[in-house]
C-alpha cells in the first residue's frame, strides 16, 4: 500500500483556516487591552481632518537672559 501526500490546495486549505483561527484569536486577546489603555481617547482623524495636535504640548517659554 502506497501513502500520497495531501493535495496541495488541501494543505493550503488547512492554512489558511489555521491563520483565520489565530489572527481572530489574536484580536479577541488585544481588542479588550487597547480598549482599557485609552478608553476616552478619539479615533484617529483621516488624512486631513481633525485635530493638528499642535496643541497636544504646552509651549515652551524661551528663557531670558538677564
Amino acid at each position: 500500500m502506497r501513502l500520497m501526500a495531501p493535495a496541495k490546495h488541501e494543505i493550503d486549505a488547512e492554512f489558511l483556516a489555521l491563520v483565520e483561527e489565530l489572527s481572530v484569536r489574536a484580536l479577541d486577546t488585544v481588542a479588550p487591552a487597547t480598549a482599557r489603555l485609552s478608553p476616552t481617547s478619539e479615533p484617529p482623524a483621516e488624512d486631513g481632518e481633525g485635530d493638528s495636535g499642535a496643541d497636544d504640548a504646552p509651549a515652551e517659554k524661551p528663557e531670558k537672559d538677564d
